[in-house]
């Protein structure tokens, strides 16, 4: 098997279809750099409208109850609550605003500022909360962040910001479009490129490696060469595996690179917040989202390149093989994933292939963790590989 490893890698590594690979996986990673070169960032000014969207909608409130004449007991407690937020928010308002009246070395520091006024209000926010209080609550709605009113949200929201003031990082938006390497390659799989794109791209690869010998005509050859078919075979899948995902690491590598020229490296240090159990808030620094999201990715890829090796045996149509592929794909969506019960969806590998979700156990879908879903993932390709093994022990032939 050495020996045809060597082979398939020796004829397909110069093949054009790798430079198109690379390519696409660039420019999938790209995407927002491209827009912070022609548009400058506004990322700071949405932080400040929401601040000023939330404060105006307690305004509101504010005013209807003040219009209320001989308010009761309970009205009067409401319009004291009210009250309280508005201070909150205006606090945050005005040290923002301080923003733009300090010079560059004490900008960080500024914003610094910024995000304690913020901490203030969410760990208010989390008081009326746990005080079952929070129907009156206005939560702060920052672009790009998914706003939850509940006991669990309110206290993500709190040791997001607790964690930024104590390690004195700056917050960095996830619509920021100029943001620093580090977050910038993170928010790329967390926000901006979804993970079927990037499987898909590996549908294309795996199309051309399993139907090139049969779009060629050479098919032929290998089926009479008395070499077991299924060692053939299982060589194509490593010269996929080791193909491919140095392309991807590498389109990573030059995404990552270009954004620390542009902008700045940041810190590894940034946190993700997120809870496995729905209780409780736990927080991974951007490093170790990146690892467990190459992992999966890695592991998703290899159930899709034997989804691609099983119809490769039956059609060696490059289309056919990759609208196969794609259909799979597709029914990793939530849209799809949605309806099936709950119970069975951790049983299917599709219930991992939004990667960024499942990692920050965020899908509707219950899963017990990662690890859970890597064995899922792996113990279906085991499956398909036992099957491409039948086939061949039946037909001897690709």
């Amino acid at each position: 098997m050495h020996d045809q490893i060597h082979f398939d890698l020796k004829k397909n590594w110069l093949a054009t279809t790798n430079l198109v690979i690379l390519i696409a996986f660039t420019l999938l990673l790209l995407v927002t750099y491209f827009t912070a070169r022609s548009t400058a960032d506004q990322s700071d000014n949405d932080n400040y409208n929401a601040y000023n969207v939330a404060d105006d909608k307690l305004l509101t409130h504010v005013a209807k109850l003040q219009a209320i004449k001989n308010p009761d007991a309970a009205t009067v407690r409401k319009l004291q609550r009210r009250m309280a937020q508005h201070e909150y928010l205006k606090t945050i308002e005005l040290a923002h605003t301080d923003l733009d009246n300090v010079f560059t070395t004490n900008l960080t520091k500024a914003r610094l500022e910024t995000e304690k006024a913020v901490l203030a209000y969410e760990r208010y926010t989390l008081r009326e909360v746990q005080a079952g209080r929070g129907k009156d609550l206005v939560v702060i709605a920052l672009p790009g962040k998914k706003t939850d009113k509940s006991l669990l949200g309110r206290k993500k929201d709190v040791a997001y910001y607790e964690y930024l003031v104590k390690h004195k990082l700056v917050e960095v938006p996830a619509t920021k479009k100029d943001a620093p390497a580090n977050n910038y390659i993170a928010y790329a799989f967390l926000y901006n490129v979804s993970p079927l794109l990037l499987l898909a791209v590996f549908a294309v690869q795996l199309g051309q490696l399993f139907t090139v010998e049969k779009r060629r005509g050479t098919i032929n050859f290998l089926n009479i060469v008395p070499r077991g078919k299924l060692g053939v075979l299982t060589a194509r899948m490593v010269s996929f595996l080791v193909l491919t995902v140095p392309l991807f690491l590498a389109a990573c590598g030059i995404a990552y690179v270009t954004a620390a020229q542009r902008f700045e490296i940041g810190s590894w240090q940034y946190p993700i917040v997120y809870s496995a159990d729905g209780q409780h808030v736990s927080i991974m620094g951007i490093g170790q989202f990146l690892l467990l999201y190459l992992a999966l990715l890695l592991a998703v890829a290899v159930f899709i390149m034997m989804v691609s090796t099983l119809v490769s045996l039956y059609s060696g149509n490059l289309a056919v093989n990759i609208v196969a592929s794609l259909v799979v794909i597709l029914l990793g969506a939530p849209q799809v994933m949605t309806r099936v019960p709950a119970g069975l969806a951790r049983f299917l590998p599709t219930a991992y292939f939004q990667i960024n979700s499942v990692i920050l156990h965020e899908t509707s879908w219950s899963i017990p963790g990662i690890g859970f879903g890597v064995v899922v993932l792996l113990a279906w390709s085991l499956l398909l590989y036992a099957g491409c093994t039948l086939i061949l022990r039946r037909r001897q032939l690709i």
